[in-house]
């Protein structure tokens, strides 16, 4: 079964998981910023988020709807996140 993410995943479950769904959906990145450092020093630089530069143009969509299926949580902004993402499908 897929691991799905949750609000107590940690940065580096939440970096492994993300970059394994963009790996078996054939999207290429690589994790940098912050969210790179924290995962790399094993915390002790520390970083809340994470930054993929993806391979191509393009592939924004397809990442984000790659990450949705392994997300299981809701945005804050659900009108904002919802529109997004009736754009992104209607332009595949």
């Amino acid at each position: 079964a897929a691991v799905k993410l949750t609000a107590r995943s940690t940065l580096a479950e939440t970096a492994s998981v993300v970059g394994a769904a963009m790996r078996a959906a054939g999207i290429r990145g690589v994790l940098t910023g912050g969210g790179c450092a924290s995962v790399q020093s094993g915390g002790i630089y520390t970083s809340r988020d994470l930054d993929f530069v993806l391979d191509g143009p393009g592939r924004l969509a397809e990442a984000i709807l790659t990450i949705r299926t392994i997300i299981d949580l809701e945005p804050p902004d659900l009108d904002g996140y919802r529109e997004l993402l009736r754009n992104l499908e209607a332009s595949r």
